[in-house]
């Protein structure tokens, strides 16, 4: 795993640069090429197909660079495991990594201003955000470089079950399964990473939102599957309770999630029963 983990951040730093790259163009309006992002999302396809734990890969580079480049490849790399995990075909795993690598490139005619902005958007501002699924959608519908359900995932990517999303205000089956996918992959790293404008939220409590979202905004099955990517990651990992127990997690209550037992010692922690007890860190094998 360690030789995973050299190679996975060798890679990852590289991705980085090759998202910077096209952002840049895009920005500055560049004559675009995608052969690299092409190239980069078959090394994260081959990756997660042969890596046993997703978090753990992960969690050794997170915060390797700015949020917005970053966050485009943990995106892919967490669609690309939950599609993965729903048994899609090889060619809808490399095209939903490809959704997950551009879902953001229409933040690149974002003013940076606007996209780190500490203090609350306004009505204009917000709009422009807003904007970044069509912008991103629009920008790469007339190159013919990606498949149709690439953009459509670029597209739809904000939109929600019960219609609360956008742009179009979506539901249920009217969002493409990319999108889905994305949507998830999305929210969890968006709010397990630290931002200009908000700091990171505990990894359980992310999950703990997801699971309670599967009721409504976000898409039930597909949530299903990530959680079991979840509980395949945190399977084994090596934790700190908010008692200074440090232990690890064999088991997962599919019911409670986030709420693990954790073994140390000759002794279980129920932690779903255990309602004083929490988990301050998570160390990934």
């Amino acid at each position: 795993m360690v030789a995973d983990k050299f190679e996975f951040e060798k890679e990852y730093r590289e991705t980085v640069i090759v998202i910077k790259d096209i952002f840049e163009d895009v920005r500055f309006n560049r004559e675009l090429h995608f052969n690299s992002i092409k190239n980069k999302a078959m090394k994260i396809v081959d990756t997660v197909q042969n890596s046993r734990n997703m978090m753990s890969l992960l969690s050794s580079v997170r915060n390797l660079d700015s949020y917005q480049y970053i966050h485009q490849i943990d995106v892919a790399v967490i669609a690309a495991t939950i599609a993965k995990y729903l048994k899609l075909s090889p060619s809808d795993i490399y095209n939903i990594t490809c959704t997950g690598l551009m879902h953001d490139i229409g933040k690149a005619k974002i003013p940076d201003s606007i996209l780190n902005k500490s203090s609350e958007l306004n009505n204009m501002e917000l709009q422009k955000i807003r904007n970044h699924s069509k912008k991103g959608f629009e920008l790469l519908a007339d190159k013919n470089c990606f498949e149709g359900a690439v953009l459509l995932g670029i597209l739809s990517h904000h939109e929600r079950n019960d219609g609360s999303g956008y742009p179009f205000g979506f539901r249920g089956s009217e969002i493409h399964l990319y999108a889905k996918i994305i949507a998830i992959a999305d929210v969890f790293s968006a709010m397990t990473s630290k931002r200009s404008y908000s700091t990171c939220v505990p990894i359980l409590d992310v999950i703990r939102e997801i699971a309670n979202d599967s009721y409504g905004c976000l898409d039930q099955e597909v949530c299903k599957v990530f959680l079991k990517v979840i509980d395949d990651c945190f399977l084994g990992a090596t934790v700190i309770l908010s008692n200074d127990v440090i232990g690890e997690v064999v088991h997962i209550n599919s019911e409670t999630p986030s709420r693990l037992i954790v073994y140390s010692s000759d002794n279980y922690f129920d932690l779903s029963k255990q309602s004083d007890l929490e988990i301050v860190e998570i160390i990934f094998c």
